[in-house]
């Protein structure tokens, strides 16, 4: 038997932990296993042989990342991969293109943000599901979208296991508008150089997690294309996912640092997608590709 104890100081637990074993596969313990106090928690239980990880998610880190975008480029053959800039180590920042010659202003864009925040694995399984589903449908038919992936906005916050931060300790979810960090400067220069501003139209979703299933959204005046995109979009996911659901939540932009309110204040259609902590991989991975087939069904 092995009890583990983890002191929070001043800080409250969050997280219901995971195990991992020689195989690599995650299991959530067992609820008789984690006993939670108000500033501490204490896991028990008989641990297999052999090496042991316990982590409050499964880890999406470097390698299986890796293995998300070698599947994203067997899906759809056309997808371009490329390095458009650097963290403040030095770490490449990389993107993911599938764009339909010629780049015309009247295709729309969709840009898709993630792992500006590091332990926000929840929301990373939820950016796969909803890229695979995109890419999916691109090659089945076409979706109707030019795409750009972002996926890995905070490599430094990654390897240096971070809570919010970049390498330069500054939350960059918060420096959209500023843009003092190289991670920022570089996503907005390689978007400005693929003719975002030109574009008629822009949807942009950046994937978070936080404590419950929910979508940031901005409400639109009635003339504005956005408003009836938004409407279908979150009729289709409530039509689709039911009870779960993410609770769509007006949280209007105004002259805000965040994606979102940037995003919103070029004219783009732009979302914050929050996955709760507790959801499953496999339940947020499906809630994203839903997320997708309902932005497009929408569209249409």
């Amino acid at each position: 038997m092995v009890e583990i104890e983890i002191d929070y100081g001043r800080h409250e637990h969050r997280y219901h932990p995971w195990i991992s074993q020689d195989d690599g596969s995650w299991a959530r313990l067992p609820d008789d296993a984690v006993q939670v106090a108000e500033d501490s928690v204490v896991i028990s239980g008989r641990l297999a042989p052999g090496d042991n990880r316990i982590a409050a998610h499964p880890v999406v880190d470097f390698e299986r990342a890796e293995a998300w975008y070698a599947r994203w480029m067997e899906t759809e053959p056309g997808l371009r991969r490329q390095v458009f800039g650097q963290s403040v180590d030095a770490r490449p920042l990389e993107a993911f293109t599938l764009l339909a010659p010629p780049h015309e202003a009247s295709r729309p864009l969709l840009v898709i943000l993630g792992r500006s925040h590091p332990p926000e694995v929840t929301g990373a399984f939820a950016m796969d599901g909803f890229v695979s589903a995109a890419l999916q449908e691109s090659g089945e038919n076409q979706t109707p979208f030019d795409l750009v992936i972002l996926p890995m906005l905070n490599p430094d916050g990654m390897a240096r296991g971070h809570w919010r931060t970049n390498a330069g300790l500054l939350d960059i979810n918060r420096d959209w508008a500023s843009r003092t960090q190289p991670e920022t400067q570089a996503a907005w220069r390689y978007l400005v150089a693929l003719g975002m501003l030109e574009r008629e139209r822009v949807v942009m979703v950046d994937f978070h997690s936080t404590r419950r299933d929910l979508v940031y959204r901005d409400a639109y005046a009635p003339e504005d294309w956005r408003a009836g995109v938004i409407e279908e979009w979150m009729a289709g996911l409530a039509a689709a996912l039911g009870a779960s659901a993410p609770e769509p939540r007006i949280t209007q932009s105004a002259n805000g640092e965040t994606s979102k309110a940037v995003f919103n204040g070029i004219g783009a259609l732009a979302i914050t997608w929050e996955t709760s902590d507790d959801a499953m991989p496999d339940a947020a991975r499906q809630a994203g590709g839903v997320a997708y087939s309902s932005l497009q069904a929408a569209w249409r």
